[in-house]
């Protein structure tokens, strides 16, 4: 039986937003709450994404699943919104079961100490921080609304972390496109993921300028096989969209 690409899933995370809030301090803006369903083509099977973000306050919270089969995956991340615009990190769980392997997280962020634990590690020594460090999700989040506030800007920066180790993902501007998807015709921002000069892997994903830079496709190339995840519907503030 094929094994799901994990890293497409999580690649796929890639934007949310929350209910209608006033222009941040640095002029970065948080938007509308949103639904949205993906659908990937992985191995030659096809797997529904759902993710959603809703907000009370200045809190907020994001949930993704998907499942095919025996493989399944969650992942929710509490946020706090802070008045310059940055997201901070509360929690962070990850459940993944995929042949009979599983792959938990549940991550407490303690930014009086500025460090991060697993509650289901205890044994394991809390990771030193230095903020603004996110999540596997929540950096997703940050990239859309730093790409909304700055939509000339050709370069993003973020460091994330499992609770072992921290990560630098960043991502270059390659193109403004128009590509079709199930919701139809989508006006695009492109950008690829700068993996070092030698990685076998190639990410590229494109934002929908007008659905407030939702997630429209993601594409991961690894040994000159493709594997996609696209848009099939979304739902702003309740209403459904659509493309052009």
């Amino acid at each position: 039986m094929p094994v799901f690409s994990h890293a497409l899933l999580h690649g796929a995370a890639l934007l949310l937003a929350v209910t209608s809030l006033p222009m941040f301090a640095q002029g970065n803006p948080v938007t509308d709450s949103y639904t949205a369903e993906y659908q990937a083509e992985i191995k030659g099977l096809n797997v529904r994404m759902h993710r959603s973000f809703t907000v009370a306050g200045n809190h907020a919270k994001i949930e993704m699943n998907a499942q095919k089969l025996i493989f399944k995956i969650s992942e929710s991340s509490e946020l706090e919104i802070q008045q310059d615009g940055v997201l901070r990190v509360q929690t962070y769980t990850h459940n993944r079961r995929n042949l009979g392997e599983r792959h938990n997280r549940d991550l407490v962020f303690d930014w009086r100490t500025n460090t991060v634990s697993d509650t289901l590690r205890p044994d394991q020594d809390a990771l030193a921080l230095q903020f603004p460090v996110f999540d596997k999700v929540s950096y997703q989040e940050q990239f859309r609304l730093d790409l909304m506030a700055n939509p000339s800007q050709t370069r993003f920066e973020y460091y994330t972390t499992d609770g072992e180790t921290t990560k630098l993902y960043a991502f270059d501007k390659v193109a403004e496109e128009i590509i079709n998807t199930p919701l139809g015709e989508l006006s695009t921002v492109k950008f690829k993921r700068d993996r070092g000069p030698n990685s076998s892997r190639e990410t590229y994903i494109w934002f929908a300028k007008d659905l407030g830079y939702l997630l429209a496709q993601l594409d991961q190339i690894k040994d000159g096989k493709l594997e996609r995840l696209v848009l099939r519907n979304a739902s702003i503030n309740g209403k459904k969209v659509s493309g052009r």
